[in-house]
């Protein structure tokens, strides 16, 4: 059965200035794979992201069906989507 990881890259120096803030939002597919090795890899990756611009140009670099880079065995994108950010808990 494959498990669903969700995770967000944002920052908060254009929010705080008042303006936009956009995230890459990815899904991926962890398959048989250690999910915590998964989530960790995700999460050590992620890097703010304060424009649309700069958003779609990492979003870019990331393909829906492959491995993320040093991913683990069996993990895969399932989505890339390029968000702006409403709300900041």
């Amino acid at each position: 059965m494959d498990v669903l990881l969700r995770e967000r890259r944002m920052a908060l120096t254009r929010g705080q200035r008042g303006g936009s803030m956009y995230a890459v939002f990815v899904e991926v597919n962890a398959g048989a794979g250690p999910n915590d090795q998964a989530r960790q890899n995700i999460e050590g990756n992620a890097v703010p992201i304060d424009s649309e611009e700069a958003a779609r140009r990492a979003a870019d670099q990331l393909k829906v069906g492959e491995a993320p880079p040093g991913g683990a065995p069996g993990v895969t994108f399932r989505t890339v989507e390029v968000r702006e950010v409403l709300a900041s808990l």
